[in-house]
């Protein structure tokens, strides 16, 4: 019972300062059922951002306050700014890609072409990335389901055609029906890895800036189907969801920039995206996530604290003292909220950790597992990935063997408050 009290006193002061990692910030004129597609930072004090209704909000003093340009966009898309004054717009309606080097006071149309190909015909342009004002990316799809690929070195100058990389035709043409695009990950140097995340058993590994593309297919343990983030070109995590109702996130991580990755890290909240802030000149970086809250790890994905209990769409950090959310506003608008640095390193937030006084053995094992309890009397329950409760037991101090009957696959034996949660394997 004190435990319970203890726990339930942890959790109110977690949600009585439910907005003190977050400041509130209004949009100008933004209106209902209006929210933000994309938007990113060019420094500590610029960001930038494309809406739904075709408005370009960005702001010069860090977020705390915004303007707002209406362009003539019917659907806006992928939308980058890659400086000040310079950015890239994706229209889906008119297949286009709008570019502008005065901030939108002009725009004109580009042309994707090596010469003897443009990259319009026959195809849908789907996404664009830079990685700086010089090195960009350009996707599009053709008829046979194969995924094109154009690449730049001179910022827009002059463009090369990277050859297909096959993807089956209708899976393709389903994900583009649907606005599964693809996301990125950069991993530095030119480098990085691009997937859909609804087809997440391919991969593909970019490097020198988009040049060279390689397909990869991924094993179906650690096949991702939320974000990826890297903290540096070798290290980073991503999520895995395996069920809402089951409230558990496994993380996975790679050191070795997303070649394999280990799935023995998992969390008793429901993550659903995860980026990484990087350090700024007074404190360390750290992994932000959300889900059922705000989150943090500063110490890759083994612990993580709570900020807050509010679900965000969207997290975005030029830095861990920079960042930016967007919240949904139940059709009242944008819900813009700025990142307060005045909380780190976090003195109010709340730690869970998964204790030490739990081991398990065999594992993988089969009809039996055997848990050490070097402390007080807990019950547990076993889940499975589908959120399905398969028992309950209680395990005393000492050597507790459990029988657990159920059919091979990944299942989690947690406690009532979270604090212990362990993956458990079951093979015939």
């Amino acid at each position: 019972m004190k435990r319970i009290f203890i726990q339930f006193l942890l959790s109110l002061l977690a949600s009585s300062h439910a907005y003190s990692q977050w400041i509130p910030i209004p949009f100008p004129a933004s209106s209902r059922n209006e929210f933000l597609t994309s938007y990113n930072w060019v420094d500590s004090h610029f960001i930038a951002g494309v809406s739904n209704n075709s408005s370009i909000y960005y702001s010069e003093d860090a977020g705390n306050s915004f303007l707002q340009i209406q362009i003539p966009v019917t659907h806006p898309g992928t939308f980058q700014q890659v400086s000040v004054n310079e950015a890239y717009l994706i229209d889906y309606g008119k297949n286009l890609i709008l570019h502008t080097k005065t901030l939108w006071s002009s725009i004109d149309t580009l042309i994707i072409s090596d010469g003897n190909d443009t990259a319009f015909n026959n195809n849908r342009v789907i996404f664009l990335h830079f990685w700086d004002e010089k090195s960009g990316l350009l996707l599009g799809d053709s008829s046979d389901g194969c995924l094109e690929a154009w690449q730049t070195q001179d910022g827009g100058g002059s463009w090369n055609h990277i050859s297909c990389q096959n993807l089956p035709a209708q899976k393709l043409n389903i994900l583009l029906s649907l606005n599964f695009l693809p996301q990125l990950s950069e991993l530095g140097n030119g480098r990085g890895i691009l997937r859909f995340p609804q087809y997440p058993s391919v991969h593909f590994f970019i490097s020198s800036f988009g040049n060279e593309i390689k397909k990869t297919t991924v094993p179906i343990e650690f096949r991702i189907t939320s974000q990826m983030a890297f903290q540096d070109s070798l290290h980073g995590l991503a999520l895995r969801k395996y069920s809402f109702n089951t409230g558990i996130t496994s993380i996975l991580s790679t050191s070795d920039g997303g070649k394999t990755w280990d799935s023995s890290l998992f969390y008793t909240q429901f993550l659903n995206n995860i980026i990484h802030a990087p350090a700024s000149t007074l404190h360390q970086g750290a992994y932000v996530a959300s889900g059922n809250g705000t989150f943090n790890s500063r110490d890759a994905g083994k612990t993580w604290e709570q900020w807050d209990t509010i679900y965000r769409e969207s997290l975005n950090f030029f830095d861990i003292e920079h960042g930016f959310s967007i919240v949904a506003d139940n059709g009242n608008g944008i819900g813009g909220y700025l990142f307060d640095p005045a909380v780190l390193p976090y003195p109010n937030s709340v730690a869970q950790t998964i204790e030490n006084q739990f081991s398990l053995y065999p594992n993988p094992c089969k009809n039996y597992i055997t848990i050490e309890n070097s402390g007080q009397e807990t019950r547990v329950t076993l889940i499975g990935v589908d959120g399905k409760t398969h028992g309950h037991w209680t395990l005393h101090q000492g050597t507790n063997k459990l029988r657990l009957n159920v059919p091979a696959g990944i299942y989690f034996i947690r406690d009532a408050e979270g604090a212990f949660c362990e993956k458990v394997v079951v093979v015939d």
